[in-house]
């Protein structure tokens, strides 16, 4: 589980990292990318690593002991999902921030029509595919979030 979320948010990482150079790219055309790789990368790992020992996956599908009634919350679940939930947040504001200032940024002169339109459409649809794969484990995390809340066990 844990390298399999590890694998999952790298893939957030560099994608938050794509929307980030797609933004400086088209603010400054002529600078040269590959002085940015290396803290896209860098940016990436520390994603990696650091939102897979805080958002879920340690907690799930751990039973506690049923010789204690707690009805307390699981606080530990509760922090994980409202964590995977406001990451996940922040990568779809960035995302759909980042279509809107490049279709803005391209509406400037000398870029024609077609390469405008064929830019924007293709990275929305890529956009609009790469946020459906992570509505699931998102549905889940606030499901789990208020679940655990109101009811104080994992299921």
């Amino acid at each position: 589980m844990i390298l399999f979320q590890l694998f999952m948010f790298s893939s957030l990482g560099l994608n938050l990292c794509k929307c980030l150079d797609m933004m400086l790219t088209i603010s400054d055309p002529f600078f040269p990318a590959h002085r940015r790789m290396k803290w896209y990368y860098l940016l990436s790992i520390v994603i990696a690593f650091s939102f897979t020992f805080l958002s879920l996956g340690e907690g799930i599908g751990i039973q506690k002991d049923p010789s204690e009634k707690d009805d307390t919350p699981d606080s530990n679940t509760v922090f994980e999902a409202a964590f995977t939930v406001s990451v996940i947040s922040v990568f779809f504001i960035l995302a759909i921030y980042s279509s809107v200032k490049a279709l803005r940024l391209t509406t400037r002169p000398g870029i024609s029509r077609t390469i405008r339109k064929h830019y924007s459409y293709s990275h929305m649809k890529y956009i609009f595919v790469y946020s459906l794969s992570w509505l699931c484990y998102y549905f889940a995390a606030y499901y789990l979030m208020f679940y655990t809340a109101l009811f104080g066990n994992n299921f």
